[in-house]
């Protein structure tokens, strides 16, 4: 068959048809290679700066997350600490109020002995601006007997006033 198109065409067509089509084909292959090899390149440089920049959030996040492990352990300290610290100031209120309901029940009954004994007593609270301090039991004083006797305007003068004149 390559021995009928021989002889069929003569070489000057084959030199003026054939020739100049494939060099055209052969540029725009040549074109196109260049094209895609650019394109090739570009791409190559935008996989690799995202890359680095995958690696560098990469890095970033893990440092993040290393943060916010700390600070969560801190976190859980500072509940820790802080439930510690509500026990004990739960315990001293508890402490405290039966303190309190100790030294109600030791007032009363001195109440109740000095009632009987003819005396009466009540509790003192005397305030301090540094520290406050625990209630005082004090006998309180007796009010002072009135007489029957008539001092002013009376017939009788037996005030001291009324004496001394």
């Amino acid at each position: 068959m390559i021995v009928l198109l021989r002889s069929r065409m003569s070489p000057p067509s084959l030199q003026n048809v054939i020739r100049p089509a494939l060099d055209r084909l052969c540029d725009q292959y040549r074109t196109k290679t260049v094209e895609l090899s650019q394109d090739l390149l570009s791409l190559q440089e935008q996989a690799a700066s995202s890359r680095e920049s995958m690696a560098e959030r990469s890095e970033e996040n893990a440092m993040l997350e290393q943060q916010i492990r700390r600070a969560e352990q801190q976190l859980r300290d500072a509940k820790e600490a802080q439930e510690d610290r509500v026990r004990g100031e739960a315990g001293r209120a508890d402490a405290l109020k039966g303190e309190v309901s100790r030294l109600r029940n030791m007032a009363t009954s001195m109440q109740v002995g000095a009632l009987s004994g003819g005396g009466c007593l009540y509790v003192s609270r005397r305030s301090s601006s540094a520290r406050p301090r625990r209630p005082t039991l004090r006998r309180a004083r007796r009010p002072p007997r009135r007489s029957s006797r008539r001092c002013r305007g009376s017939a009788k003068p037996t005030c001291r006033a009324s004496r001394l004149t």
